[in-house]
């Protein structure tokens, strides 16, 4: 979808990756929770860069729309991986401050 919003607009592309790449690490070493955490950070970051493309956008209203709903449907995704962390444990859950008295 951005691929061809792209060319509609006549904005270069960066070249493709290679379509495999070979692993320094054995997976078998990865554990869960730390593909929960990675998958975890990066739908953070692309929040944070689709509400900043909806803000920027201020000429083209179709371009405007498609991002917004790239944020909303990103907002989803984050509240089902969040739920899913913390069904398994793996959710990063800040620790509750209580003012002392």
């Amino acid at each position: 979808m951005m691929e061809k919003e792209a060319l509609k607009l006549e904005i270069q592309l960066p070249e493709r990756p290679p379509s495999s790449l070979a692993t320094p690490i054995d997976p078998e070493t990865i554990e869960d929770s730390f593909m929960y955490q990675l998958i975890f950070k990066g739908i953070d970051d692309s929040i944070e860069l689709h509400i900043r493309a909806v803000v920027n956008t201020l000429r083209n209203d179709p371009l405007r729309k498609l991002f917004l709903d790239l944020y909303k449907e990103e907002l989803n995704i984050h509240d089902k991986v969040i739920k899913y962390g913390k069904m398994k444990g793996w959710a990063l859950v800040p620790p509750i401050y209580v003012e002392p008295t």
